[in-house]
């Protein structure tokens, strides 16, 4: 199983934990429903994850000696993470290819600060408006034309 469902596993396990032991403490029904709705989206989102992954790829684990509880107690060990087959780290369902990083470029922050204008013309005024969106057009010309590069 990979660390990416593990962590949504441990997500949910926490919000329904720490949801219990909230309304122990405090009797807040807001909070703790709020914590079990992240406790239950966490494991929704594993358990639908996890019927999916499996059509992906061929899930091969070697067979495991030893009685019914010794199989429960390594598979509960192996979906929260403390132990791993071999050849787990190159059977990771969601790995990808590693992409080229682009150059670094001034162009997203002079970008954000039009953005940050604009919005400043929202509440205060026009005279921050038309800064904005010159200083956003020449962002977005220098940002365009920086692409041929990459």
């Amino acid at each position: 199983m990979a660390e990416e469902l593990r962590i949504f596993l441990r997500t949910g396990l926490y919000g329904l934990g720490v949801g219990v032991v909230y309304w122990i403490v405090t009797y807040d029904i807001i909070g703790t429903i709020l914590f079990a709705f992240l406790g239950l989206g966490g494991a929704i989102f594993f358990v639908g994850m996890a019927r999916m992954v499996p059509a992906t790829r061929q899930e091969t684990s070697p067979p495991r000696a030893g009685s019914a509880a010794g199989h429960v107690v390594s598979l509960f060990h192996r979906v929260l993470g403390l132990e791993e087959h071999d050849g787990a780290a190159h059977a990771s369902p969601l790995r990808t290819d590693e992409d080229p990083l682009p150059a670094s470029s001034v162009w997203p922050v002079v970008g954000a600060s039009a953005f940050l204008l604009v919005g400043l013309g929202l509440i205060y005024g026009g005279w921050f408006i038309v800064p904005g969106i010159a200083i956003g057009a020449a962002a977005a010309w220098g940002w365009l034309t920086q692409l041929h590069g990459f």
